[in-house]
C-alpha cells in the first residue's frame, strides 16, 4: 500500500516491496518476533506477536532468506498502523547492509 497525499501524489520517499520475512525486533526491555509486511530502503512496516512500547534505542534483524542472510540494523518507531503492525524506519543502515537490501529487493 502507498501512501498518497488529498491530490493523489505519492508521498513516500522510496517504493515499498511486500515480503513475507522473518524479523525479530529487540530492546533492552525484550524481543518481538514477527514478519515483514512491506520493505523498502528507508523502513518497514511489520507484524508482530505483541504490542511494542516506544524505545528510544531498539534493533531490528531481518532474515530474508537462507541466501541472503540477516540484515541488522537500529531503527525508530515510527507509528503504529493497527494493534499488531507498526511501521519502523532504518536509522543508520550501513552502506553494506543497505546494499544488501537493494539486493534482495530486486529479486
Amino acid at each position: 500500500m502507498r501512501w498518497k497525499s488529498a491530490s493523489g501524489r505519492e508521498r513516500r520517499a522510496a517504493p515499498r516491496f511486500r515480503r513475507q520475512w522473518r524479523i525479530e525486533i529487540k530492546t533492552g526491555a525484550g524481543v518481538w518476533r514477527g514478519t515483514c509486511v512491506d520493505v523498502s530502503t528507508l523502513g518497514m512496516r511489520v507484524r508482530v506477536d505483541k504490542p511494542i512500547e516506544p524505545r528510544r534505542l531498539m534493533f531490528v534483524s531481518l532474515e530474508a532468506d537462507a541466501a541472503g542472510g540477516v540484515i541488522w540494523s537500529p531503527v525508530s518507531l515510527v507509528r503504529e498502523a493497527s494493534s499488531a503492525e507498526y511501521g519502523i524506519r532504518f536509522v543508520d543502515l550501513s552502506e553494506r547492509e543497505l546494499l544488501r537490501l537493494t539486493r534482495l529487493l530486486a529479486l
